[in-house]
């Protein structure tokens, strides 16, 4: 199963989760991202829009940069991308070095929403 798929499917999940559980029937829950959305005119709404992030590689090598930590805005909450199975020696001590691409989750709280999805 390919990354399109299987972030197609948890997009599509989630926004069936969202519709089915909104009250406010008038809030359009869009698979679009919010750059997408903004460009349609589209100035209210929620973005189910899932960002993938990757390991940085060079000759199969991990690049990796030291920054200063007042560049750090707030920690993100990231899912694992692990493939078709999930090995089971991942755990929470070890999933960082051994998954190479995450989910950006967007929608653990308001201020992380809208770092991603709100207006620019």
């Amino acid at each position: 199963m390919s990354d399109f798929t299987v972030i197609s499917a948890v997009s599509q999940t989630l926004h069936d989760l969202l519709r089915a559980n909104i009250s406010d029937l008038t809030l359009d829950i869009s698979l679009r991202s919010p750059k997408d959305m903004q460009q349609a005119g589209q100035a209210t709404g929620v973005s189910v829009w899932l960002y993938k992030v990757s390991r940085m590689l060079r000759h199969n090598a991990r690049v990796a940069s030291i920054i200063p930590v007042t560049s750090i805005r707030q920690s993100i909450h990231l899912s694992p991308l692990p493939g078709r199975t999930i090995p089971r020696d991942w755990n929470s001590n070890t999933i960082l070095n051994n998954c190479n691409t995450f989910l950006v989750n967007s929608f653990t709280d308001s201020h992380t929403y809208l770092l991603f999805h709100g207006p620019k």
